[in-house]
């Protein structure tokens, strides 16, 4: 026993030294495969994946570039006038993309619109997805427009499955236009200008 220790030590030693001296293996350099065009890029524009499926959504003003690795596969027209938050439900393979000036929700699945579902306030600013239960959360800050004019400092989170509205909540006069998910404990926090979460 004391000579097969000695042996794993020698061993041991020898492995370390060897390692020492070998050179390690030159890092990857980045290199730039193609520039791909998705005409209407603006400075806002927002980019997510899903891992899943490996699409990517370009969100720009009025419509979302869909991508599969260097080539477009769809231009999307949510038929809505400025789209500004996106969020993906990789198990569903939902994509919620937030409408700001139509009050409407965008769910796209792969490279297919499949509904506009209307938001209970104006102005949905921004969308998260809870990845344990899949609910989809979209936060508003103001309450519905009247005759094109948007309503008072209002918080509303519209929350969906899929296309399936779950419930919407009214949370008083908070002025939300952020929204986060806390995948340990499951709690959604929103928040924005009022100061309050």
């Amino acid at each position: 026993m004391h000579i097969s220790q000695r042996f794993l030590r020698l061993i041991w030693v020898i492995g370390l030294a060897l390692g020492c001296q070998s050179t390690p293996a030159a890092p990857r350099v980045p290199e730039v495969l193609a520039t791909i065009d998705v005409r209407g890029f603006d400075a806002g524009a927002k980019i997510a994946v899903n891992r899943r499926t490996g699409l990517i959504y370009v969100l720009l003003s009025t419509h979302v570039n869909v991508l599969k690795d260097t080539s477009s596969v769809a231009d999307l027209k949510t038929g809505y006038d400025y789209a500004n938050g996106i969020a993906i439900d990789e198990v569903g393979n939902w994509i919620y993309i937030t409408n700001l000036y139509s009050d409407t929700v965008t769910v796209v699945r792969n490279a297919q619109v499949v509904d506009n579902i209307a938001t209970l306030g104006a102005n949905p600013h921004a969308v998260t997805v809870e990845p344990n239960s899949h609910l989809a959360y979209i936060v508003s800050g103001y309450g519905k427009r009247v005759s094109g004019v948007k309503g008072d400092i209002e918080g509303n989170i519209l929350i969906l499955s899929g296309t399936q509205v779950i419930t919407n909540l009214n949370v008083g006069r908070l002025l939300l236009t952020h929204v986060v998910a806390d995948p340990v404990s499951g709690y959604i926090y929103a928040g924005g200008a009022s100061g309050d979460i």
